[in-house]
């Protein structure tokens, strides 16, 4: 199991070449305090879009560094 501390969200118009990063912090990165250890589900409300349809996914890191990306 994960137990992040950071998540940056990817999302981009499925007509674009690149996606958008959006990062939310929950635990300093290598700090004193541990992250929660127990599963969490976060989610993302990504507002003011232009309409059409977009690709998204995620990579979440724990305060060590590790990380696991979304499958979408």
């Amino acid at each position: 199991m994960l137990t992040f501390t950071i998540i940056v969200w990817y999302y981009k118009l499925s007509s674009a070449s690149s996606y958008t990063p959006v990062t939310d912090t929950y635990t300093t990165m290598n700090g004193a305090t541990a992250g929660t250890t127990t599963a969490v589900t976060k989610t993302k409300v990504l507002s003011s879009l232009a309409t059409g349809t977009y690709n998204a996914y995620a990579i979440a890191y724990d305060v060590a560094g590790n990380s696991r990306q979304s499958s979408t």
